[in-house]
């Protein structure tokens, strides 16, 4: 009995001996076996006050981005450090300054708002920080340093697209502004009038304002048959409802910061017929475009826009280069300025000298409460 015993014993041994060989001797990959280095990516966005819904949406391309990039065999593990700008200069300033000396963080995605980004400007070039905007559109933006980025287009391609349609809808008659007071407006002011696009009047609205019936009443009042309306979804669609509920008989033509479901929900009706320029194609057959927008509504439950697709290429382009390059913000800026033909969720664009993104437009409307393209 003790023999069996010694003899089942032994094969036990034999058995596990071999078993632990195997386990021991059979190779990992790379993922499992090297611990990743970590890279913290800043965010700054406007996640509560004007915009707010815009920021929402970046903040979820970027997400979903950050999901994709975890679960990729990668050198580096990828986390997200968010602050609310709150659409504020001083705020988004004082954000950046807590995520550099805090944080310690070497890239930053966002703001949406032009007079937040170049707030931030000097305080990213003087710590070589890099900044990818993903709304900011002021022309003054593109000299604003050489660390600075966007995925948005700026205002001088808009202008240059959409001034040729404003001539053949207005047979070159002077047209009114009404504008949010920000560095976006004027940057919009110099690049249309550069175009030969002039305005009979012009208002300027605060970005914290909810009644702009003053405003309205001298647009009335100046009997312009156009007008041109530089605002956020949100306050876009507070004035295209009070204009209507005035009985202002006029065409609304928009710059592309407008386009947003937020604006629909707030104007209702009175968005219908509106037309402005849009640097991306929701509807588009490219494939990179196709392929964000059904993993998108999968994740989220509902359709995406600029600003969301916006988000996704900023954080995949940002991990792209230091995936090539390393953790080396020099190189990773050389990398940027180095992008032609990305095909992104956006669609395809390039960064120019300034780093600025250059992309297509197309002319957009809205009818019967749904974005669609503009067709004559």
């Amino acid at each position: 009995m003790a023999k069996k015993l010694i003899v089942i014993s032994l094969a036990v041994a034999a058995i596990l001996l071999t078993m632990q060989c195997q386990i021991e001797t059979e190779p990992k990959n790379d993922y499992q076996k090297q611990q990743k280095s970590i890279i913290t990516i800043g965010v700054i966005l406007p996640l509560t006050g004007p915009s707010f819904d815009g920021g929402q949406n970046v903040k979820r391309g970027i997400e979903l981005a950050l999901e994709e990039l975890n679960h990729q065999y990668l050198k580096y593990h990828y986390n997200l450090v968010f602050e609310d700008s709150q659409y504020d200069p001083k705020t988004g300033v004082s954000a950046t300054k807590k995520l550099i000396g805090v944080d310690h963080v070497k890239y930053i995605i966002g703001p949406q708002s032009s007079s937040v980004a170049l707030a931030m400007a000097p305080v990213v070039e003087e710590n070589k920080v890099i900044l990818m905007s993903t709304g900011a559109q002021s022309d003054t933006i593109s000299d604003a340093g050489d660390y600075i980025f966007r995925v948005q287009t700026n205002t001088k391609q808009e202008a240059e697209f959409f001034a040729e349609y404003i001539h053949d809808q207005t047979d070159h008659e002077k047209i009114d502004l009404l504008v949010m007071n920000t560095a976006y407006a004027n940057s919009l002011i110099d690049a249309f009038v550069r175009q030969g696009i002039y305005f009979n009047q012009i208002e300027k609205f605060d970005s914290k304002e909810t009644d702009f019936r003053t405003h309205l009443n001298r647009i009335k009042n100046c009997g312009s048959k156009y007008l041109l309306l530089g605002a956020t979804r949100d306050t876009g669609g507070l004035i295209l409802k009070q204009a209507k509920e005035m009985g202002l008989d006029i065409k609304f033509f928009a710059t592309s910061p407008i386009a947003g479901e937020e604006l629909i929900k707030t104007a209702d009706a009175a968005a219908d017929g509106l037309i402005y320029p849009y640097p991306y194609d929701v509807e588009s057959e490219e494939s990179n475009i196709k392929s964000f927008k059904q993993k998108y509504f999968e994740r989220y439950g509902s359709s995406n826009d600029l600003y969301a697709a916006n988000g996704y290429d900023a954080m995949k382009i940002l991990s792209s280069c230091i995936e090539q390059v390393g953790d080396d913000v020099a190189k990773v800026k050389s990398c940027l300025y180095g992008i032609q033909d990305y095909h992104g969720a956006s669609g395809t664009f390039t960064f120019d000298e300034n780093g600025d993104a250059i992309k297509d437009f197309i002319i957009m409307t809205i009818k019967d409460g749904k974005f669609t393209r503009y067709t004559e």
